[in-house]
């Protein structure tokens, strides 16, 4: 049986931090949920060594209207934050203005965009990995918790019971 566009929903699960960005394309259907860009190739935005923490900005840019492009489908993007109260470091901030810029390419989309904390994602930082294999098969390589963190973020999207996972 042939599953209607009506029947599917492409969710987009992001993770960035100062040296790549990991994310996820989750696609729930009546056939159960896919990890779309399964492959670490597609899942991982390595920032080249020439860009700046402000020349990241436009290079995350650029590469999001690649990302779009190819999943033209997406219908929500999530953003799995830091954690706040930890203290600020460069780091953090160098983070926070990666997820403005995501931020602002989906909103300019009209594509709805959110970004939660472990809390909001019903998860902790020790059980993230964990949590991320249960939702789907893990990856040969590049597993670590910024991809579980894209996927774990992206399912929160999907409204379904985690039981409905075969990929």
């Amino acid at each position: 049986m042939e599953i209607l566009d009506k029947d599917k929903k492409v969710v987009l699960g992001i993770r960035n931090s100062p040296k790549c960005v990991r994310y996820a394309i989750l696609e729930h259907s009546q056939n159960g949920v896919v990890f779309k860009n399964r492959d670490s190739i597609n899942n991982t935005l390595e920032f080249p060594k020439s860009k700046t923490d402000y020349t990241k900005l436009e290079w995350l840019y650029e590469e999001l209207k690649i990302i779009q492009n190819k999943y033209q489908d997406i219908s929500e993007v999530v953003i799995k934050t830091n954690e706040y109260g930890q203290r600020d470091k460069a780091a953090l901030r160098s983070t926070a203005y990666l997820d403005a810029v995501v931020m602002l390419f989906f909103t300019q989309k009209k594509i709805p965009v959110e970004s939660k904390v472990y809390r909001s994602l019903g998860s902790k930082s020790v059980d993230v990995l964990m949590q991320a294999e249960s939702l789907v098969r893990k990856m040969d390589s590049k597993w670590d918790k910024q991809i579980a963190d894209a996927i774990v973020a992206a399912h929160s999207l999907l409204n379904i019971d985690r039981k409905n996972y075969v990929q």
